[in-house]
């Protein structure tokens, strides 16, 4: 059953499985948002998911290192050598926080965190992959109209439910600022600033009824 537009809390999620299901749902034609994806979790500890992303960085060619191959720290576009998924892809807009005229009016954009994981598993770079991705919004912290809408969890993804409790795992948004990402605090900040309206909507609709 479809639905106009599903909004996932990303928070205590494992980043590869929800990546899967996300993917599963954007083929089949449905329209998902995720929120709240620097609260996403990765399996294993913080040094060893260091170790392996700064690997992917340091990658290069053996004879001519000029070569490359580049990996950016931003996420590049992918699927731009085909019209109709480079064209899909062309109305992806990323932002790090939330500028303005962009914090009142309906927002799209991709952050760098999660945006590589979810196009490895839908055929990225074909036109039915390019279609695919731009069905896709993630949003770093839950902006408006996202803060007043409900949001869905994932049992199959969570962290609690496929992870045992003795195994380690790190927060995305915690490797991200490993690489140079500057906006935790500001996203803390807003996220802390709406929890706080939440609760006193709450307790004001609590004291009406």
């Amino acid at each position: 059953m479809f639905e106009k537009e599903v909004v996932i809390d990303c928070r205590g999620h494992t980043m590869g499985r929800l990546a899967s299901i996300v993917a599963k749902e954007l083929l089949s034609g449905q329209k998902v948002v995720c929120v709240r994806c620097e609260d996403l979790n990765v399996t294993g500890s913080m040094m060893r998911n260091f170790i392996r992303r700064k690997a992917f960085f340091h990658k290069k060619m053996n004879t001519n290192p000029a070569r490359g191959a580049y990996h950016e720290r931003a996420t590049p576009p992918r699927s731009s050598s085909l019209p109709r998924g480079g064209e899909a892809l062309s109305r992806l807009r990323c932002f790090e926080g939330c500028p303005a005229p962009y914090d009142k009016v309906k927002k799209m954009v991709v952050p760098a965190a999660y945006h590589p994981t979810a196009p490895t598993m839908v055929p990225h770079k074909l036109p039915r992959g390019g279609e695919a991705l731009s069905r896709l919004r993630c949003f770093e912290g839950c902006p408006a109209p996202y803060d007043k809408v409900k949001k869905m969890v994932v049992p199959a993804a969570y962290r609690v439910s496929n992870l045992r409790p003795d195994r380690a795992y790190v927060v995305l948004g915690d490797l991200a600022q490993r690489f140079g990402w500057k906006h935790q605090d500001l996203v803390k900040r807003l996220e802390a600033k709406r929890l706080a309206e939440a609760k006193e909507y709450y307790q004001a609709k609590k004291t009406s009824a």
